[in-house]
């Protein structure tokens, strides 16, 4: 991507800051709220959302008093600037759909009957909020996908889990464990299809030799039908009975 067309908020960090802003609403959240919503280390938090504060994509504000909250109250809160989030969705649709090895998936089913439960968990922010993109999948039954990636990518999808399943909604999680071109999983079935093979014609040579020594044995045990027992040759059945 050249510098022209790099977005303020190309990075994964500025997106998951984003997201958790999105979610928390006009109230904001502080340094400590935001580290937490997005799974990073407070310090880089803050010299990220200070960053982005200088770069117009924030603002900061007074913190909300919590009533009965231990520690040192935080001074300072953080919302989206006017206007930016039509940029953090443009910025972020550039990433729709890209699959990566370890990502994490979670299919959501959002039929009639799930949908109103479904949108208020995605809705409630953390987890829902960590994930990298989403999309609408139809079937035999719509689902929402959530994709989840990073370091965090399986508890947080573990925590979707978790609040889908106390709204009683039901869904499922998938891991992406390797991506391939197209190519080269048709050379793959196509190595395994020849293995198969002669695994197949091995084995049929083996029992086609069983299945013949079984037949020699079994002609040399029986002899010929015509002789009596005892006797290979028609001048021992002669000697026999002249004796």
């Amino acid at each position: 991507m050249s510098g022209m067309d790099a977005s303020p908020w190309s990075s994964a960090t500025r997106q998951a800051i984003g997201r958790a802003l999105l979610a928390a609403g006009r109230s904001g959240l502080t340094v400590a709220e935001l580290a937490l919503a997005t799974s990073r280390d407070a310090s880089n938090t803050r010299r990220t959302a200070d960053a982005m504060v200088r770069d117009g994509l924030l603002v900061s504000c007074a913190a909300r008093r919590v009533d009965g909250a231990l520690g040192r109250p935080a001074n300072l809160a953080y919302t989206l600037a006017q206007g930016q989030l039509e940029a953090l969705e443009q910025a972020a649709t550039r990433e729709i759909g890209q699959l990566a090895a370890g990502q994490q998936l979670v299919f959501a089913e959002a039929s009639d009957e799930q949908l109103e439960d479904l949108f208020h968990v995605l809705a409630a922010g953390s987890p829902a909020a960590r994930a990298t993109w989403c999309a609408l999948a139809d079937g035999d039954r719509q689902e929402y996908l959530v994709a989840f990636e990073g370091d965090d990518a399986a508890s947080a999808a573990v925590d979707l889990m978790t609040s889908l399943a106390a709204a009683e909604v039901r869904c499922r999680r998938l891991a992406v464990s390797e991506l391939m071109p197209a190519v080269s999983l048709l050379r793959r079935a196509q190595a395994a299809t020849r293995a198969a093979q002669q695994v197949r014609m091995r084995r049929a040579t083996r029992r086609g030799e069983a299945a013949a020594g079984d037949s020699a044995r079994t002609s040399s045990a029986v002899g010929d039908p015509g002789l009596e027992p005892g006797t290979s040759s028609l001048s021992e059945k002669r000697s026999n009975r002249l004796s």
